[in-house]
């Protein structure tokens, strides 16, 4: 007989599943603020632009840094290899 019990994945592991959970956060968020808003719809609008650009922003430097941090992984590993190998 199978285990009926089976282990649920390690989704919380998974930096795309984080992302993932960011930007659904992020857009449930805008949502709020917008049927919230003690503003007019002009005034909402020209902020959320705003922010929307600035989360561009944002997002965009994380990416970069994130691509760094993963382009150094294979030489962090090369060097630790070496170290093992001396």
């Amino acid at each position: 007989m199978e285990n009926a019990y089976m282990e649920p994945e390690l989704a919380g592991r998974n930096p795309k599943n984080v992302i993932l959970g960011l930007v659904i956060g992020g857009l449930i968020g805008a949502a709020a603020m917008m049927l919230f808003a003690p503003q007019s719809g002009k005034q909402t609008r020209t902020q959320i632009q705003r922010k929307t650009v600035q989360l561009r922003g944002r997002t965009t430097d994380l990416g970069k840094k994130a691509l760094t941090q993963i382009g150094s992984i294979p030489a962090k590993a090369r060097q630790a290899l070496d170290n093992l190998g001396s």
